[in-house]
Parts: C-alpha cells; structure tokens; sequence
C-alpha cells in the first residue's frame, strides 16, 4: 500500500502548479493540509492490518507454521471451480468479441492495432465498448488462475496451457482495448501465489495428504522480503511497453521529445493526476452526492439495475456525467484516475474515511491471518483482493463493477473449502 500511494501523494505535492500546466495541462489542488489526509487515512489502514495481529499470541504465533493441505474433496472442488471459472471467462471473451463483430468489427481493423497505426486502438475500442453481464465473465479469469495455479501446486497436474491462454487473452485485451489492468489482474493473483508458497528450507517431504510449503516466510528469506521493490522497476517496463501502443504512436510521437521523456511525464502524471483528482472530486462531486457510490460503484453498475432505479434522483447527480463535467471544467479529461485512498472520504467524510480504513485494513489482516494459518481459500482470497492494494494509487478497485465477481466467487469458493474441510473432519470424528 505504501509503495502504491506514497510516491503519487510526494510527486504531486513537490511538482509546482506551473508544472502540473505543463506537463499535464491541469491546475495543481494538492495542499499540504490535503496531503496529511491521504497519509492519515494510509495511516488507518496499516492501523487496521497491525490490529488484526494484535492479540496473536506466542502459541498461535507458532501455528503459522503448518503446511497448507487439501484433501482429495478439496481438490476436486477447487478443480471443477477453476475449470467453470475458465469456461465463463472464454465464453465472456468469445460473445465480447461476437458483439464487436456485429458492431462492425474485421480483423484488418484488429491487424492495424498490431501495425501499430495511427488511431487503430480508438476505433477497436469504440467497437468493443463493453457490455454489461458480457465483459463481467471475463472478470473470473484472474481467479481462474489462482485456482489452477493452486491445484496444480497441491497435486503436480499441469494447467499451464490453461494459464498461459489466460494470460494471453488479457494480453491481447491490454494490446488492442488499451487495458493493462486486465494483464495485471490476471499475474498479481499469480505472483501472489507464487510469493506465498514458494519453497522454504523447512519444506518437508509430503505424506499421507498432498501438502504445500507453509505460506509463511522464514526470517532469512530477504529476497522474497525485498520483492516488492522491484514492483516500481516492473510498472515502468510495463507501462513503457502498452504505452508507446496507447498513446505515444498515436499523437505524442509527432510532438518532439525523445521517449524516455515522454514515459517518465506520462506515468508520473497518472500518479500525480490520480491524487490531483482525489481532491477535485472530494470538493466538487462529494457535496452532490447523496448516498455512498465511489467505494460501492459495483452496487450502482449492476446490469440492469439501471432500468429498474433512477441513479441520477437516487444519488442526487449522474456521477459519470458529472466527473466528466468536471474534469473538462476544472482539469484535464485525458488524466480521469479518481484516485482511491481519498474515495471513502467522498462517500463518508473524513472521520468515516478514517473508520473505513481501519475496518477493511483489519479485514485484509484476518484474511492475511488466515492466509499464514493455512487455510487454502484464504490463499485465493488474499490473492485476488491484492489487486485493489497495487491499484489504490489510481482508483478504488475493491468497489469497481469489474472487481465484484472475482471478489464474491472467492468468498463462496473459500466458504465451500472451509466447508469441505469441516465436512470431513465431522466425519473423521465420527469414524474415531
């Protein structure tokens, strides 16, 4: 979290005004007072995650290094759940790009994208808008691949073609629908997982039940202490590579100055915007608003609930309207990040904020807890909610549209392990 909004919150308070107009064509609203907010809400969070381990006692401390175990039920299950999990996310790729193709949509349009010509990826957008109920299914695939991933860990069965198709597809979708979230929605779960059961010295032979390495590190693995450092080197060279597609081929490149300019300016203003913009849309959508939306957009973006409900009279203004509205009047539409840490603060005020914070810091704590104890939903949870910590600096990705079905499918996933497990110990007590 502090990696993710920290060096957003330092760029946009040391860049002057005169700069924010210039390299990014907006007013700067970072105050200091505005900034020891962020950090204070920060603050509450990383509160909230020590007070979930607060009252861990030596003993319980101890049992964090138990081996993660799934029975044959539990393998089953997370199978045919990976396996289902895969099918929705094809078939929502498949019937995303039928659509497109009724739109108008031929592959010398999708082969101008790879040529890399100019306004290709704005064409191919506007014809690939997405569709509610359609673009959802595509939104399991990062869980998918937890869960694959997982069972091929737990049992040696491959599923790397799976996988590898996975990250194809969001690859494809970064390249041709200018989306490098979705690339980075499918390897965060997979990096997590990666990290979690990567094997330690106090690996032991497997026995009667498939086991995987405990999830806890020991003291003296610093590599995997000191992995998130690399996370900045990884966003550039990411970003560097979508971007020069997205926009750089398109407009930048016939304004002068070298690349490497053009990419530090560019992604420190999305960092810098996202904060920037935080504050615009506390002090201008905040006081419209009439009920939670920003920590709750998945609630608001329900498919169909729009025929049923007036957004507008229920919240009190059109949020996407008005954010746009905004932007044109006030900053620069081309940088939209609402930015995340401050969304609360919208929704709720800033002691509210403070509270949220606290409650979902201490939420991710216990599912972290969890993830240390053992429990193999946990794992998957953890690893999908992971994405909204990496994300945080831009928007609130926990309360988007696109992150609600892979959050709720890994709450009913880790409820029907746990069940499973509870199940069979049932059984086995009585077998005793």
């Amino acid at each position: 979290m502090t990696l993710s909004v920290v060096p957003g919150v330092l760029i946009a308070a040391s860049v002057s005004d005169a700069s924010f107009r210039i390299w990014w064509r907006t007013p700067k609203f970072v105050t200091g007072t505005m900034a020891v907010l962020v950090l204070t809400l920060l603050a509450a969070f990383v509160a909230g995650v020590l007070l979930a381990s607060a009252g861990t006692s030596a003993k319980t401390h101890k049992r964090d290094h138990r081996y993660v175990e799934l029975s044959p039920a539990q393998q089953r299950l997370l199978l045919h759940a990976g396996r289902l999990l895969l099918a929705l996310t094809f078939a929502g790729y498949l019937a995303w790009l039928l659509i497109g193709v009724l739109r108008g949509l031929q592959p010398a349009q999708l082969f101008a994208v790879t040529r890399l010509e100019a306004g290709a990826i704005v064409e191919v957008k506007r014809l690939l808008t997405p569709v509610a109920g359609v673009t959802t299914q595509t939104q399991f695939g990062p869980l998918a691949a937890a869960c694959l991933m997982l069972h091929q860990r737990a049992t040696g069965k491959r599923h790397y073609l799976a996988i590898t198709m996975l990250l194809l597809l969001a690859t494809v979708r970064a390249l041709v629908h200018a989306e490098r979230l979705a690339l980075l929605e499918v390897l965060t779960p997979l990096i997590v997982l990666a990290a979690a059961l990567a094997p330690t010295r106090r690996t032991r032979p497997r026995r009667t039940r498939p086991r995987l390495p405990s999830p806890r590190r020991s003291s003296g693995d610093w590599k995997w202490a000191l992995a998130p450092l690399l996370a900045p080197l990884l966003l550039i060279c990411v970003f560097a590579s979508f971007e020069y597609t997205r926009s750089w081929n398109d407009y930048y490149s016939r304004q002068g100055g070298s690349y490497l300019e053009f990419i530090v300016h560019r992604l420190g203003g999305y960092y810098a915007t996202a904060v920037n913009n935080s504050i615009l849309l506390r002090d201008h959508m905040a006081p419209h608003l009439e009920l939670p939306y920003y920590t709750m957009k998945f609630l608001w973006e329900f498919p169909g609930l729009s025929l049923l409900l007036d957004q507008s009279q229920l919240l009190g203004i059109d949020p996407r309207s008005g954010w746009k509205a905004t932007l044109s009047l006030h900053a620069n539409p081309e940088f939209n990040n609402e930015g995340g840490i401050l969304a609360p603060a919208v929704d709720y005020g800033a002691f509210g904020a403070v509270a949220f914070w606290i409650v979902l810091g201490y939420g991710l704590g216990r599912c972290y807890r969890a993830l240390k104890a053992g429990h193999p939903g946990a794992l998957l949870l953890y690893s999908v909610l992971f994405i909204g910590t990496v994300e945080l600096a831009r928007f609130f990705y926990w309360g988007q549209g696109r992150a609600f079905p892979g959050i709720l499918a890994a709450v009913l996933l880790s409820w029907a392990l746990q069940k499973v497990s509870n199940r069979e110990g049932e059984c086995s007590g009585k077998h005793g």
